[in-house]
């Protein structure tokens, strides 16, 4: 079974210098994923990741930052993602609360592994030998260029997943509001129908009550008509 997500480095970083490490996690499935990523007690000295549990909703992707710390003494440094299909719970809780996420990986990671529902991924990270060049060297201004538009891209993207951040918040409120508007459209119909049947109840024993007093007049009129015959 092939994997239902990919993962991207944005940019290389320098392996001797203090740097951010972005990644692009991508869910291509049409499911909702629930990630937990891990890295080697070596490299966890180097890598202060932003969030360690995080879901991914269908056909979307979530950025992961990490702050990159020197000196680095893993040979062959990478980050192992892990990934479980969490279905049709709802990723409004799983975006606001970092204990329902830590408690849905824990109670369902074995189940997920027993029934193909559960996916592990190692992503090498890109480094750049040396430390970053420094931009007072003339000879180095292409460096520099490049240097300059990954600073560039790295403010891009950390606004971009700002920007992300708040689209989901809004699309989880009005999921809310919409739910919300559900319930008191099905309540406000229930207290129609209960009306209707009250009022249809009324009628009906009107009606009835009505019948019968005919029906006692009628007995009565020939019984004294009878009677005084």
């Amino acid at each position: 079974m092939s994997l239902p997500f990919n993962l991207t480095q944005e940019y290389p970083i320098y392996r001797d210098t203090d740097s951010s490490l972005q990644i692009i996690v991508n869910n291509t499935s049409d499911e909702t994923l629930l990630f937990k990523v891990l890295t080697s007690k070596q490299m966890a000295q180097n890598l202060l990741l932003n969030q360690i549990i995080f879901p991914v909703r269908p056909r979307s992707f979530e950025k992961l930052f990490a702050s990159y710390k020197t000196p680095c003494r893993e040979p062959t440094p990478r980050i192992v993602f892990q990934s479980i299909i969490i279905g049709d719970q709802d990723p409004v809780l799983f975006d606001t609360l970092q204990d329902t996420r830590k408690r849905a990986w824990e109670s369902q990671v074995s189940t997920c592994k027993e029934n193909g529902a559960y996916f592990e991924l190692q992503m090498p990270i890109n480094f750049i030998d040396g430390q970053k060049p420094n931009h007072q060297n003339p000879e180095l201004k292409n460096l520099q260029l490049k240097d300059k538009l990954r600073d560039m891209q790295e403010k891009i993207a950390k606004k971009e997943a700002e920007i992300s951040k708040i689209e989901n918040e809004v699309f989880s409120q009005l999921k809310i509001l919409n739910r919300d508007q559900a319930i008191i459209s099905q309540g406000q119909n229930k207290i129609k129908q209960s009306k209707n049947k009250l009022q249809n109840s009324k009628s009906f024993g009107n009606i009835k009550y009505t019948h019968t007093l005919g029906f006692v007049a009628i007995v009565l009129g020939v019984v004294l008509g009878y009677k005084f015959r």
